[in-house]
């Protein structure tokens, strides 16, 4: 894998993209986790899935409390 990332710049462009997006997502967590108390975290959890205007919730409530 190093030397794939040495040797080729796209597929290095591509991990720090990678790498940089998941580093957002875990501290929007820490902050949701340490700051927000639980219907601003619901509310963040929705807003972030929403899609054409809906939220697709499997398995209904269990679900929700799952994520």
């Amino acid at each position: 894998m190093l030397e794939l990332v040495a040797t080729e710049p796209s597929v290095a462009a591509r991990l720090l993209r990678t790498l940089a997006a998941t580093v957002r997502d875990l501290d929007d967590r820490l902050t949701d986790a340490t700051v927000r108390d639980v219907p601003a975290r619901v509310a963040t959890w929705l807003v972030r899935r929403i899609t054409d205007g809906r939220v697709p919730l499997h398995a209904g409530q269990a679900g929700l409390g799952a994520e």
